[in-house]
């Protein structure tokens, strides 16, 4: 995400699929300074691309996260290794935050806000991701990390989780939240980000069918990272230019006039008065 040349990343991806696709989009762009980086939770998927950053020379100047109780881990959540990384950028000079649900950044013509980080114990890691909101020209975009069934429950009742943008979280895969988490959010365009092979698999099955029958019924869009490469959306006063790398029918290229979803007063709508700039990258 782009603000008035502030540069702000959620999650980086794997490894190796960071080091394919992360570093030289950073190195096209001549972005080689990450203002605020945001984990949105300890699994190796989401938080591991840091390292090639870091070889890379990329500089991180603050690190975001919610850390999970002390004795919790699992098999894509070491927390040595995680926080072992994270101490690598202290020693560069980045600085650490363990946030909780109400944390914010307001940037010059838009805002970030956490929406929910639980910290009491959960039943999965997952359900540790930041849950988060960014408001940019009145329209909204709900970051997700990799909610699942348990606390997509909880947040499928509240009306603060309206939002113009979804990222879907989990890469669109079993174990998600419901289907009425996606019902109470109400977008006008999700995003995927996952590789061809998982949209069309099994797995797959939750978000594709509700894709597929909430693009018949209300024309809801879906860029996918498998199928529409790079996608950039740049957020003006009163639309949103939507650039996928590979249009299609469902992600084409044009200048959205939508009309921004009534979403409470969870907090006061950014003004905005010139474009702002959100990518996403990565797929699995």
């Amino acid at each position: 995400m782009e603000d008035n040349s502030v540069y702000t990343m959620i999650d980086a991806g794997e490894s190796r699929i960071a080091e394919k696709k992360l570093l030289p989009y950073l190195a096209a762009r001549g972005i080689d300074t990450i203002e605020h980086f945001f984990i949105s939770h300890p699994h190796t998927d989401h938080y591991s691309g840091l390292a090639p950053m870091l070889s890379a020379g990329v500089k991180v100047n603050n690190i975001y996260y919610n850390a999970p109780p002390e004795d919790v881990s699992d098999f894509n959540y070491k927390p040595d290794d995680f926080y072992t990384l994270l101490d690598s950028y202290k020693e560069k000079g980045a600085v650490l935050h363990n946030i909780a649900a109400g944390f914010h950044i307001e940037f010059k013509n838009s805002k970030i806000y956490v929406l929910e980080a639980k910290k009491e114990r959960q039943g999965d890691v997952n359900d540790y991701s930041l849950i988060m909101a960014w408001d940019a020209g009145g329209y909204r975009t709900l970051f997700t990390g990799d909610l699942n069934k348990k606390l997509g429950a909880e947040l499928a009742k509240k009306t603060e989780y309206r939002a113009d943008i979804l990222k879907v979280p989990h890469h669109g895969v079993t174990g998600i939240a419901s289907n009425e988490f996606f019902d109470n959010v109400h977008p006008s365009l999700i995003m995927v980000p996952a590789h061809e092979q998982l949209w069309y698999h099994p797995r797959g099955a939750q978000v594709r069918n509700w894709a597929i029958k909430n693009w018949q019924e209300r024309k809801v869009h879906v860029c996918n990272n498998g199928f529409n490469g790079h996608i950039k959306i740049a957020f003006y006063k009163t639309y949103i230019d939507l650039k996928p790398e590979i249009p299609n029918t469902t992600c084409p290229e044009t200048q959205w006039y939508l009309e921004p979803i009534d979403k409470g007063n969870l907090y006061r709508e950014a003004s905005f008065f010139g474009s702002n700039l959100i990518n996403f990258l990565l797929g699995d």
